[in-house]
């Protein structure tokens, strides 16, 4: 994926959703982001891929849910909850949380 067209934290990112959705789907929606986080949980979706989601500013509330390239698979990559990272991918919208596709870990 080439370079990110924003760069921000993911309790910036679920903020924004939380404000204005229409607001936040105008400025992000189908932008490639690079989002700064602290990992909350990793597990498989019902597609077999890796979902790392990053907590946004209020654990337990709106999150970030970044489904990870199939370069992920079969192994999952080496993260622990509390990491924090920087996970780069297109951003989807929101459904309960915001979702990021086609992610990989920069850091």
């Amino acid at each position: 994926m080439s370079a990110p067209d924003m760069v921000l934290s993911a309790s910036a990112l679920t903020d924004a959703y939380d404000n204005n959705e229409g607001h936040a789907d105008s400025l992000y929606l189908y932008k490639k982001l690079s989002l700064r986080g602290v990992l909350n949980r990793l597990h498989k979706n019902e597609s077999g891929r890796y979902v790392a989601t990053l907590d946004g500013r209020y654990p337990g509330r709106t999150a970030v849910d970044c489904i990870l390239d199939s370069l992920y698979s079969p192994a999952p990559p080496e993260l622990r909850r509390g990491d924090t990272l920087t996970i780069r991918g297109r951003c989807a919208g929101r459904s309960l949380n915001v979702i990021l596709v086609q992610c990989i870990i920069e850091k």
